[in-house]
């Protein structure tokens, strides 16, 4: 019985840290600026959460990844509100993206933030990775 328990939370703990981001970027956006040069190696998996004001209308989108190639979404976006209790309250917008397996040493993806129903961007800034 003893095995089975020791067994059991080891089998849990891999489950665990398997499914958890090997690299994780946590975006504010309360300025337009780009990130420039984030290590990533291949198979990686990348995370991107982006601070959110929900009942804006504003969404942040992925504009474009250069290289589509080289970097595979796996989810996104997804709204997570800091308040569930809250209706429009703050949150974060998350992406999961996944590095292939042969990554080029450079690429890039961008993103932006705007209503659904307008043209404007409100704001938009890029990731630069290089693998190593």
């Amino acid at each position: 019985m003893v095995r089975r328990i020791h067994s059991f939370w080891l089998f849990a703990l891999l489950a665990l840290f398997s499914t958890l981001p090997t690299w994780a970027i946590e975006l504010d956006t309360d300025g337009d600026g780009d990130i420039k040069f984030v290590e990533v190696t291949a198979q990686e998996t990348v995370q991107v959460d982006i601070t959110t004001y929900a009942g804006t209308g504003y969404e942040w989108s992925l504009s474009e990844i250069l290289v589509p190639d080289t970097l595979l979404m796996r989810e996104g976006p997804v709204f997570i509100p800091d308040n569930e209790d809250l209706p429009g309250s703050k949150g974060i917008t998350r992406f999961l993206f996944q590095v292939s397996s042969m990554p080029l040493e450079e690429f890039s993806i961008h993103f932006q933030l705007k209503r659904s129903w307008e043209t404007e961007i409100e704001k938009s800034f890029s990731i630069t990775f290089v693998t190593h």
